[in-house]
């Protein structure tokens, strides 16, 4: 099982992010990262579809979507046909990627469609909010807190 890490706010800080990366980080052969002001995201994970191309925290094209996932989408080849044929262009052949542009056509309910075992955590940076999801079966853990106006996001 891989892990993530997020601290979105705008007194997101740096010691408390390096924290929670290390608590995860024998999750994982890879550490990745995403930062910015007001968010600071990563995983420590192992590279398992498309292990070149899919990077993470992965972020759309425009950078206003960034997302962290921990699991697996056993559907995504399917997922990514029916998206391909509703016009979503893919630059990689993740399920990764899959995930942000599902939530991205179908919004929220998004994760009805998804199935597998996953936690997952989509900051909107223009709108500064986190959308939090996890697999229906509840396998992969997904915990939250919010202090000191910042949301704290570890899976």
């Amino acid at each position: 099982m891989c892990g993530i890490a997020l601290v979105a706010g705008s007194v997101a800080r740096q010691a408390a992010f390096r924290l929670m990366l290390d608590a995860v980080r024998s999750r994982g052969e890879i550490e990745e990262t995403f930062v910015s002001d007001d968010l600071l995201a990563g995983t420590q994970r192992l590279r398992i579809v498309d292990a070149e191309r899919a990077t993470q925290p992965w972020t759309s094209a425009d950078e206003r979507w960034v997302l962290c996932y921990n699991g697996e989408v056993f559907n995504h080849r399917a997922l990514r046909a029916e998206l391909t044929l509703l016009g979503r262009q893919f630059r990689t052949g993740s399920d990764t990627e899959v995930v942000l542009e599902a939530f991205l056509q179908w919004g929220d309910d998004f994760v009805r469609r998804l199935r597998g075992e996953f936690a997952i955590a989509i900051a909107d940076r223009s709108a500064g909010r986190v959308y939090l999801a996890r697999g229906l079966v509840a396998v992969t853990p997904l915990y939250w807190s919010l202090r000191a106006c910042c949301l704290h996001v570890d899976s």
